[in-house]
């Protein structure tokens, strides 16, 4: 904090007069204001666990869901020949099966297929 204060006060943004053209005016002070940091949210997923907010983001690794569904109808569109679809829909249905989902077999369209789906 003490940094942010010292350079504000050192950059002297007053004295330029790009700025002092537009009008807009600077402090050399932050605004200091109360608050309270909230406690991050918990999600629930199955077998009654719970999950906390570790870095910034939920890991969902050795989790399950809590209500897993069965896709019953899926499909993947590859409109680039560089993707290996058949490895995407295995990692796909791997991390599902993971986490308690269920999926029946993946079509998989690639571009320029005269196949059409709804």
């Amino acid at each position: 904090m003490n940094c942010m204060v010292n350079e504000l006060k050192r950059s002297n943004s007053a004295a330029d007069p790009l700025i002092n053209s537009t009008g807009v005016t600077t402090s050399t002070v932050c605004t200091q204001v109360e608050g309270i940091v909230l406690e991050p949210p918990k999600l629930t997923v199955g077998n009654c666990g719970v999950m906390l907010l570790r870095g910034s983001y939920w890991s969902f690794n050795n989790k399950t869901v809590v209500e897993p569904t069965k896709i019953t109808r899926r499909a993947v569109v590859n409109f680039s020949a560089r993707c290996d679809t058949n490895s995407l829909c295995r990692d796909v249905l791997r991390c599902g099966k993971a986490k308690g989902m269920g999926f029946c077999t993946c079509t998989i369209f690639t571009h320029g297929d005269d196949r059409c789906f709804v």
